[in-house]
């Protein structure tokens, strides 16, 4: 069975082949999220690889729904959209 501390930057890497850029979205602030982990992992493997976090950044987040918080901080479908094609073009 495989652990979560098994699986290296290089063994990422290796599955993601040519892709350049990982977009992780995560609902979370950015301090401590996953991207932060994998970007810290990638920077002492020279892997080649970009990671585009998006999530609630890290401003107080303000009492709201879920759909509301999700299209405030572009975390739902159409938001994710945007941003992505932003950054590729």
């Amino acid at each position: 069975m495989t652990k979560i501390t098994d699986i290296t930057p290089e063994k990422i890497a290796d599955l993601l082949g040519d892709i350049e850029k990982i977009y992780i979205v995560e609902e979370c602030v950015t301090g401590g999220c996953l991207a932060s982990k994998i970007a810290l992992d990638f920077s002492t493997y020279d892997s080649g690889k970009k990671i585009i976090a998006i999530n609630l950044g890290n401003e107080i987040i303000p009492s709201a729904s879920v759909g509301e918080l999700m299209k405030r901080y572009s975390l739902d479908a159409e938001g994710i959209v945007y941003y992505i094609t932003k950054t590729i073009l």
